[in-house]
């Protein structure tokens, strides 16, 4: 946390949606190390960072999908478009800490 940029890159990557990257830049931050140690004096930061970690965990999330629902069985635009309700492994994946571009 210390490092510059630390924060900001913590702010785009949940912009972005990349939670689980974010959350694994969170574990880094030298607040869990204190905290293991028995430091009480970090007890508030560990705190809020476990509740920052709840919400990041179970922030809804786009469905995957996009873009190729008609060869994925989803959303052809009959039922007025919106969302895709396809069940394919890509809507089923989930995200991981690093960024999978295919």
């Amino acid at each position: 946390e210390t490092a510059s940029g630390y924060w900001e890159c913590f702010a785009s990557l949940v912009a972005v949606g990349w939670n689980d990257a974010a959350i694994d830049l969170l574990h880094l931050h030298s607040t869990w190390e204190a905290w293991r140690v028995g430091k009480i004096a970090v007890k508030p930061q560990a705190e809020v960072m476990e509740a920052l970690i709840a919400l990041l965990r179970t922030a809804p999330r786009l469905g995957g999908g996009w873009g190729d629902d008609d060869a994925n069985g989803g959303d052809d635009g009959e039922n007025g478009g919106g969302a895709s309700t396809s069940t394919s492994a890509t809507a089923t994946a989930t995200a991981t800490s690093v960024p999978q571009f295919l």
